[in-house]
């Protein structure tokens, strides 16, 4: 749900302020969610709307825990300005987001090797064609016609450096076959846009 009062992460409540200690800096609390070190809370302050901290140490008892379970009574650290009754919401569940990350980001990438086959031939366009272990294949051409050049014909090098460039892909090149004219010439920028048709 969205609201035009308030365009960011309300959070779920997490309980209500029960208590206070002297120097304002800890408040005794009844969980109505479970709580863990390391999650976002936000309490709602009467003056000044909402204060924010993350959650470093739970006190159920005097001793020290890491989790906390819907129902218990605990201490947790407060910022300046929150008083009895102050609603508090969790913003960051730390366990739901340690989840989550096993399935985003670098450690989870998949990576799948292919094999690449480039057809670079006078008078026809430049082929790109990309082959996966399990038989899938993808195959991309420049709209330029590959023509005789004086100066700087491709090469294999060349040509692996534009068709490696797989880093934002779950891709990876695991083997290469260059097939072409000698003195052919076709734009660099050619090649990489085929390349983004196979992918």
């Amino acid at each position: 749900m969205m609201s035009d009062r308030r365009h960011n992460n309300r959070g779920v409540l997490l309980g209500r302020v029960l208590k206070l200690e002297k120097e304002r800096s800890k408040a005794f609390v009844k969980l109505e969610k479970d709580l863990h070190i390391g999650d976002g809370l936000e309490f709602g302050v009467s003056i000044g709307g909402r204060l924010g901290i993350k959650v470093n140490s739970i006190e159920p008892d005097g001793s020290y825990v890491s989790v906390a379970s819907a129902g218990d009574h605990v201490t947790i650290d407060i910022p300046s300005g929150v008083r009895v009754n102050d609603r508090i919401f969790r913003t960051l569940d730390s366990n739901l987001m340690n989840y989550a990350g096993k399935f985003f980001g670098p450690d989870a990438k998949k990576c799948i090797g292919i094999k690449a086959r480039v057809e670079a031939y006078i008078g026809k366009p430049l082929r790109v064609i990309f082959t996966d272990n399990e038989g899938n294949t993808g195959c991309g051409e420049t709209a330029f016609i590959s023509e005789v050049t004086r100066n700087r014909p491709l090469d294999e090098n060349i040509v692996k450096n534009q068709v490696e460039r797989l880093e934002n892909t779950e891709y990876f090149l695991k083997d290469r076959v260059f097939k072409y004219d000698e003195n052919i010439m076709v734009p660099l920028i050619e090649i990489n846009n085929a390349r983004r048709q196979v992918i």
